[in-house]
């Protein structure tokens, strides 16, 4: 089967069709004549190019005004119209440049205004002028495209036509299965397609398909689906029947071609004769030379040469603008020659063929390759375009992780200082309330210190007095002085005390205590301190000793740390009788002796009592000097030391 061309008269037919009558026709064309230029003209117009796109210079003329005029008005729905119609009738002229021309004008407009189904009817047609100048690499490119396009944009209509673009293109180059396998997709979509010429012309192409594969029974089946759809079509509006004349035409003409690949001449030329009855001269040239075709193929199976002959001159006349159809029929042409007993007239027309052949394939290879480089150029520019918005983009976006680092960095840096900050504000809060415990313990300090001294001091000063009073003033006996020095000395004593452990206390606090080390007996200096202070107590307290340690040395102080001991075994106030008892007992886990004074002196809470609170103090900061720890609870002093 050699019928490339169905697609773009099916379409046409489309285009063609809205719905008026012959009488309508006439108006409009009386309107378009004598209107001035006006809107009622501009309107007119679009309804007359609707109505008569067969008339394609005409129409071509009438848009072109149509133009014209709506770009003076500056009215953008006509100025789209006018491009549509001007795409359809150079498309019918083949005129490709025009076309390319028009739809770049098109375009644009098609898309703000959201016509969408126009826009790809056009498409379309820029689509099979391609096919028909056999340049089926930049069809293809723009089928996938426009097929892409349509199912982003998710119109319907798009994608139909999409698919129907596509299968014609496999179908020109020989790939027929895959082509159906298009129009099947696009058959697929007919319950959303609106346009009954749409799915006529789907149908047409699957009809053709079938013929070229010479599939006769599935060609006709798709054609009696075609007549019931222009029956169906004519029963609701008989008015415009006429309007399907150019599609019942091509039907007969692929009726009669399907039993001609059968050698069935009597059924062809039934609807051969069928098909003439809807020949009139108005109809589209593509439907002629579908009818010629036939024609011609009829007559050559009946060895009727020169009929054939004269149908195959028609064809050619038709084909002089499609350079593929025109070499196709050429060829034919010489065959039929040649079946006429005429080889020498084969010969030249094979040899013009051939002739015209080599030279369209060097101009389609040039202009491919042509096509081939300006592709790269683009492409090339577009790549160098998409590199430098790569790496302007990089550098964007490395500039924002920058400031986002800095911003976080910023964040982070006001965080950590309003954390420190704050802890500087408690560390101050803290160190006021300490100043303020110091100060308020350095004034009760001073108070009871004030206490403390006059106290021995009056007793001293008093009695040395009296004892420095002359006999006869105050007349003492031996016994009473005797007592009068005891209470001198042990307030003296007690004075001297006090002061030694004041300076003991500041020495320690300032670091300046200076002290006589050696290796010692920690168990012997407990038993040193304890004898010591029950010499000094008397029957004032009664001091046990548990020594759970019979020997350990350590590295210390001995006599300062004997008087620290003692001075938890001595009670400087209370005359009361107590019993205390000392512990001392190895911890081989930390490395550490442990000292335990249960019922110490020096453990009464009392905080009025200067001297216990001065001993207490003297007592921790020399075991903290040599790394022990010393607390005090419920009465009883515990303290830690190194051993060696």
């Amino acid at each position: 089967m050699r019928i490339y061309i169905i697609c773009l008269i099916l379409i046409i037919s489309s285009f063609s069709f809205q719905g008026f009558s012959k009488e309508d026709e006439r108006n409009l064309v009386h309107l378009y004549e004598t209107l001035p230029p006006n809107e009622t003209w501009m309107k007119a117009t679009e309804k007359l190019l609707q109505a008569d796109l067969d008339n394609y210079n005409e129409s071509v003329e009438r848009a072109t005004n149509l133009y014209t005029e709506a770009k003076s008005r500056g009215n953008n729905y006509y100025i789209r119209r006018a491009c549509y119609f001007l795409i359809i009738a150079n498309c019918n002229l083949s005129r490709m440049r025009e076309v390319d021309n028009w739809f770049e004008a098109f375009e644009p407009l098609a898309r703000k205004e959201g016509a969408w189904d126009e826009l790809y009817e056009c498409w379309q047609c820029k689509i099979q002028l391609y096919i028909d100048n056999m340049d089926y690499q930049r069809a293809l490119e723009e089928a996938r495209e426009m097929l892409e396009d349509a199912r982003n944009l998710k119109n319907i209509k798009g994608v139909f036509f999409g698919n129907l673009c596509l299968g014609t293109i496999y179908s020109n180059i020989g790939y027929l299965e895959r082509s159906i396998g298009f129009f099947e997709s696009a058959k697929s979509l007919f319950s959303q397609v609106e346009s009954s010429f749409s799915k006529l012309s789907c149908l047409g192409y699957l009809a053709t398909t079938y013929v070229r594969q010479k599939e006769n029974g599935q060609a006709r089946m798709v054609l009696r689906e075609m007549e019931e759809w222009i029956d169906s079509s004519v029963s609701k509006t008989p008015a415009f029947a006429y309007s399907y004349d150019g599609v019942r035409l091509l039907v007969s003409s692929l009726y009669a071609y399907s039993y001609l690949n059968e050698n069935n001449l009597m059924q062809a030329k039934e609807y051969l004769n069928k098909a003439s009855k809807y020949f009139v001269s108005e109809r589209s040239k593509w439907h002629k030379t579908i009818y010629y075709e036939t024609c011609s193929f009829y007559y050559r199976m009946l060895g009727r040469y020169d009929e054939a002959l004269v149908y195959n001159d028609s064809v050619l006349m038709y084909t002089q603008n499609s350079l593929k159809d025109y070499l196709r029929y050429t060829v034919q042409r010489a065959d039929i020659m040649k079946l006429s007993g005429n080889p020498n007239g084969a010969y030249y027309v094979y040899r013009y063929q051939t002739e015209l052949l080599d030279s369209i394939s060097v101009v389609m290879y040039t202009k491919q390759l042509e096509q081939i480089r300006e592709n790269y150029k683009a492409k090339q520019i577009a790549l160098d375009r998409n590199k430098s918005k790569v790496y302007l983009g990089a550098i964007i976006f490395v500039s924002l992780i920058a400031c986002l680092a800095f911003v976080l960095w910023m964040f982070w840096r006001l965080w950590l200082t309003k954390s420190r900050l704050k802890e500087a504000n408690n560390e101050i809060e803290k160190a006021l309330k300490r100043v303020e415990e110091i100060n308020e313990a350095k004034s009760k300090f001073l108070r009871n210190m004030s206490y403390c001294v006059r106290l021995p001091l009056n007793a001293v000063m008093g009695f040395s007095h009296i004892l420095s009073s002359p006999e006869g003033d105050v007349s003492l006996d031996e016994e009473t002085r005797e007592k009068i020095s005891q209470i001198m000395k042990v307030n003296s004593g007690n004075l001297m005390q006090l002061v030694n452990s004041v300076l003991d206390l500041s020495r320690l606090e300032s670091g300046m205590m200076k002290f006589t080390l050696s290796n010692c007996d920690i168990a012997q200096i407990c038993k040193d301190a304890v004898t010591m202070s029950r010499m000094k107590e008397g029957n004032k307290a009664v001091i046990t000793f548990d020594d759970q340690v019979e020997s350990q040395l350590i590295h210390s102080d001995e006599g300062r740390l004997m008087v620290i001991i003692s001075s938890m075994l001595q009670d400087y106030t209370s005359e009361e009788r107590r019993l205390i008892v000392i512990t001392l007992r190895k911890d081989e886990k930390q490395k550490v002796l442990r000292v335990d004074v249960e019922n110490s002196p020096i453990a009464c809470m009392d905080d009025d009592n200067q001297q216990i609170l001065i001993q207490r103090e003297v007592a921790r900061l020399f075991i903290e000097h040599f790394g022990g720890t010393f607390t005090v609870e419920a009465g009883s002093v515990h303290f830690t030391y190194p051993y060696l």
